[in-house]
């Protein structure tokens, strides 16, 4: 074992040599027959060469943690993408794997480095713990209908007001949204869900389908000046007549209210 670099043979006959693993690093050909040596995974930081090699030990991705040189080299192993938890490197190399996109659950890392991966837009329902943290992805926005927590978590999307239209189940979560108000003529559905907005009414003037629907908003009589279609729509508001005052044009305009037309010209009179 002290001479082992004079012995021709040696290459040919590794396997019949007991000291071999604490000497492999005497041995020149030793690359060239990784697969010869059965004590190899257990010294695997003892050969330099073995990161250029990568390839030829089976064993491997049982071992992945004892190999230094793994994450600079991470493209030349073919189990990693089966193996991918064993590898404490890996977060800071992810750019580096080319399966990644398709092996994301493996990785329990990857909520706290989303930055890292080019392909994760593509892949985003593969991510469990995508919604937690939905502020580190960039490019969240403009694949916003690819995931399916997205509506308990719509707070947590910085861009989300600029790309409303984008979400399917927008209506049913209106509520959460805190930059709706100034951006209402962006939403489609609005409409019919309009009762579940608590800023509506400051906003009335935003949304152009209001007139039709003014029987679905609650607080519409307090705020009956801000509407600029009311007066020929007259017809679709209950409370109206409590509140006949609030209207400018409604002198022009008294015959549209048959619910209680006797009383509004009795009051009216001079």
């Amino acid at each position: 074992c002290s001479d082992l670099g004079k012995i021709s043979c040696l290459c040919s006959d590794l396997g019949k040599i007991s000291c071999l693993c604490s000497d492999l690093g005497k041995i020149s050909c030793l690359c060239s027959d990784l697969g010869k040596i059965s004590c190899l995974c257990s010294d695997l930081g003892k050969i330099s060469c073995l990161c250029s090699d990568l390839g030829k030990i089976s064993c491997l991705c049982s071992d992945l943690g004892k190999i230094s040189c793994l994450c600079s080299d991470l493209g030349k192993i073919s189990c990693l993408c089966s193996d991918l938890g064993k590898i404490s490197c890996l977060c800071s190399d992810l750019g580096k794997i080319s399966c990644l996109c398709s092996d994301l659950g493996k990785i329990s890392c990857l909520c706290s480095d989303l930055g890292k991966i080019s392909c994760l837009c593509s892949d985003l329902g593969k991510i469990s713990c995508l919604c937690s943290d939905l502020g580190k992805i960039s490019c969240l926005c403009s694949d916003l209908g690819k995931m399916s927590c997205l509506c308990s978590d719509l707070g947590k999307i910085s861009c989300l007001c600029s790309d409303l239209g984008k979400i399917s189940c927008l209506c049913s979560d209106l509520g959460k949204i805190s930059c709706l108000c100034s951006d209402l003529g962006k939403i489609s559905c609005l409409c019919s869900d309009l009762g579940k907005m608590s800023c509506l009414c400051s906003d009335l003037g935003k949304i152009s389908c209001l007139c039709s629907d003014l029987g679905k908003i609650s607080c519409l009589c307090s705020d009956l000046g801000k509407i600029s279609c009311l007066c020929s729509d007259l017809g679709k508001i209950s409370c109206l007549c409590s509140d006949l005052g609030k209207i400018s044009c409604l002198c022009t305009d008294l015959g549209k209210i048959s619910s209680s037309f006797q009383y509004n010209v009795v009051m009216f009179v001079p």
